[in-house]
This record gives C-alpha cells, sequence and structure tokens, in this order.
C-alpha cells in the first residue's frame, strides 16, 4: 500500500502543474506492488507487481513505455543511462531487459 501511495506521490504533480485541462492515466497494474524505482535522472520510473509484471513509465508525462514480465520478481532497478531495466526474482535468477526493444538480454 505504501508503495502505492509513493506511485501516486510521483504522478499526481504532473497532473497539478499543467496549465492546459489534460488528463494523464497511466495504465495501472492490476495487482499489488512489490517495488518501484526512480532513474538517477529523474526522468523514467518503473515498477514491478506481485504477478512479476514490470512498468517502465516516463515520469513527466506517465507515458508508458514498455511491459516486460519476470515471474516472482521482487525487485527492479534502471541502469544509469536509462537503457536497461534489471529485475531480481525470489528465486536469485537476474534478467536485464532493453528498454527500446523490449528485449531480454540471455
Amino acid at each position: 500500500m505504501r508503495k502505492l501511495f509513493l506511485l501516486a506521490l510521483l504522478i499526481a504533480p504532473l497532473l497539478l502543474r499543467s496549465q492546459q485541462a489534460k488528463l494523464i492515466l497511466p495504465v495501472a497494474h492490476t495487482n499489488k506492488l512489490e517495488d518501484i524505482t526512480v532513474s538517477q535522472d529523474e526522468k523514467y520510473m518503473a515498477s514491478v507487481d506481485l504477478d512479476g509484471v514490470i512498468k517502465f513509465w516516463e515520469v513527466s508525462t506517465g507515458k508508458l513505455y514498455q511491459t516486460f514480465s519476470h515471474a516472482s520478481a521482487g525487485s527492479v532497478v534502471i541502469s544509469s543511462n536509462n537503457r536497461y531495466v534489471i529485475s531480481a526474482s525470489l528465486d536469485q535468477s537476474l534478467k536485464v531487459w532493453d528498454v527500446e526493444s523490449g528485449q531480454l538480454f540471455k
């Protein structure tokens, strides 16, 4: 619940500071969030839910760029150059995703 609140705090200022009548409705997770991370430059955000669904967002617009899947993923990070999302699962596996192509590195 705390992570969902944090996600709302990240997105709410974007909606409130707009001078134009514009509504941004990001595609939300269908399950409770397991982890949320923000890129070092604070331009992007990644989130993972209890189903292992990982979403990569642009913070300023709320635009969803990619959705990945990593069963039992419990944490997610964004690389310093914003090109990769790395997820770690409870079974100690790591997956590295290319944000632009959506491809999994093996």
